[in-house]
């Protein structure tokens, strides 16, 4: 069973809707993710849209898609994930440390 990517966001009050929900990734991952090492990956056709794909080679688990997508600013997932586009993948070590 995986680890939900909720699990690194901090509980926010939304006043608008009047009920707590998950908001901004807590300082501290995002500062391990930032400053992982990483290889910079070539998305190959076969994962074109596919960053589940990406996630499960490099990580194991397709549900880890999210690191990437934020790793690299990506606003557009799965859009965002074209041919030869260049993506930094964190160090599969670190992503270890967080589940």
């Amino acid at each position: 069973m995986g680890t939900s990517r909720y699990k690194f966001f901090e509980t926010v009050w939304n006043n608008d809707l009047q009920h707590n929900q998950k908001g901004q990734m807590t300082q501290s991952i995002k500062n391990l993710l930032l400053t992982a090492d990483y290889v910079l990956y070539s998305i190959p056709l076969s994962e074109k849209y596919r960053p589940d794909i990406t996630a499960q080679k490099f990580y194991g688990n397709a549900k880890y898609f999210w690191i990437l997508v934020y790793i690299n600013d990506i606003k557009d997932s799965p859009q965002g994930f074209e041919v030869n586009r260049k993506i930094k993948v964190p160090d599969p070590a670190v992503i270890g440390t967080l589940i």
